[in-house]
């Protein structure tokens, strides 16, 4: 039960940092402007780093207050990948397509939502009096249910896909393979 909380738990953080399938060049057949082409490729490139650099921590203690403290410390690692997917994408600014700022500030601001929502859920969980499995088992509960918004977040690849010009770019983008 508590390891299947703990999966659930931990998907859902997950679920918006699996962000991209990606993108091509207007010089080619494709049709797509090779500007939004190579936004496209460094959006696939932060999220593909971002992506690398979790892994799940190993369920290796039967203390239940060690395991919350591990998921814990796994959200904070979540969280930070977050921020630097936010920072990477600010660095690269909006996608050079047309409605392309419009799509940008939706993207930011729901990763700004989805961040603020795994805080809550951080907090919440490393917050929690955790003495059995049972405890453990209501604590996570809690925290899975503190971060429905980053359940339903799909990354800044959904709502960048919203943009007919920007998918056609994700679509062709080689680094976009490989999410």
């Amino acid at each position: 039960m508590v390891r299947r909380l703990i999966t659930g738990l931990t998907l859902v953080s997950l679920a918006g940092m699996t962000l991209v399938g990606c993108g091509s060049d207007s010089d080619d057949e494709s049709g797509v402007d090779s500007e939004a082409l190579e936004w496209a490729e460094n959006f696939c490139s932060h999220v593909q780093e971002g992506s690398d650099a979790l892994s799940l921590p190993e369920a290796t203690t039967t203390d239940p207050a060690q395991t919350r403290d591990d998921y814990v410390g796994f959200l904070n690692d979540v969280a930070a990948q977050l921020d630097a997917i936010g920072q990477d994408i600010e660095s690269d600014g909006p996608p050079p397509v047309v409605n392309g700022q419009e799509s940008y500030d939706a993207a930011m601001d729901e990763l700004n939502e989805a961040r603020e929502a795994l805080d809550a859920a951080t907090t919440q969980l490393e917050e929690a009096e955790v003495e059995d499995e049972e405890s453990l088992t209501a604590a996570l509960e809690a925290a899975g249910e503190s971060m429905a918004d980053v359940q339903a977040y799909g990354g800044p690849e959904a709502t960048f896909r919203n943009n007919p010009d920007i998918e056609a770019a994700l679509n062709e983008a080689e680094n976009c393979e490989s999410l």
